[in-house]
């Protein structure tokens, strides 16, 4: 069965676009890298320093640089990704996943999410 357009998520800016794991890579590189956005609005982009999420990038600790990574985690029924790309975009990770089957759980967050997110953020530092 296709579900790649449910007709839920269309509109959507959350869930109701379609990549690979590869897409992700690529889109996550050419935004630290300056090639979609000006510099300010990625700023803008990655929040206060206080925050852990900003206008659309969540922040994690980057033990390779002291610094921050940056990226989303996100899934929809039956899916969840993560995505993490070091500041200066010379390092990617993506995740996706199929969840096995559970009920729905309106509201709920997976609890696979959180295990794909330690993935990621240990597969980034593993790249230093």
């Amino acid at each position: 069965m296709d579900v790649t357009y449910p007709a839920y998520q269309i509109g959507s800016p959350s869930g109701g676009i379609v990549s690979t794991v590869s897409d992700l890579n690529t889109f996550y590189r050419a935004l630290m890298q300056g090639e979609l956005l000006k510099p300010a609005t990625v700023d803008e982009m990655k929040g206060a320093d206080a925050s852990f999420y900003g206008m659309g990038l969540w922040r994690w600790n980057d033990a390779c640089t002291n610094g921050f990574a940056f990226g989303h985690p996100g899934d929809i029924l039956g899916y969840g990704t993560a995505s993490m790309t070091s500041a200066d975009g010379n390092r990617q990770v993506s995740i996706a996943i199929t969840y096995p089957p559970a009920p729905y759980v309106e509201g709920g967050e997976n609890p696979l999410d959180a295990e794909i997110v330690d993935i990621a953020q240990i597969t980034l530092r593993d790249m230093c």
